[in-house]
């Protein structure tokens, strides 16, 4: 799965979530960023530098009561899409 394939589906969730970092977080009460931790390589093809993405950082904002509901949310998603993840 692409980064842009696993960005989507969380945004499918109806949650807003940024690459990386929101410049100004939204007003609504729950919120989320993608982020990578990559791997750097130095293999070459098509003028382009291979980087591997090892691990992705979901991080999710809540404001109020639901940050369990929300979680759970995130995680059936993953879940779903066969997206291997943990705490």
């Amino acid at each position: 799965m692409t980064y842009d394939a696993l960005l989507a589906v969380l945004q499918a969730t109806g949650i807003p979530f940024a690459d990386t970092a929101w410049e100004n977080a939204p007003a609504t009460g729950c919120y989320g960023t993608l982020s990578v931790i990559t791997e750097g390589g130095s293999a070459h093809a098509s003028n382009r530098k291979r980087v591997r993405v090892t691990h992705c950082a979901v991080d999710l904002y809540v404001r109020g009561t639901d940050a369990a509901a929300k979680q759970k949310l995130i995680e059936q998603t993953l879940h779903e899409h066969r997206v291997p993840w943990s705490l």
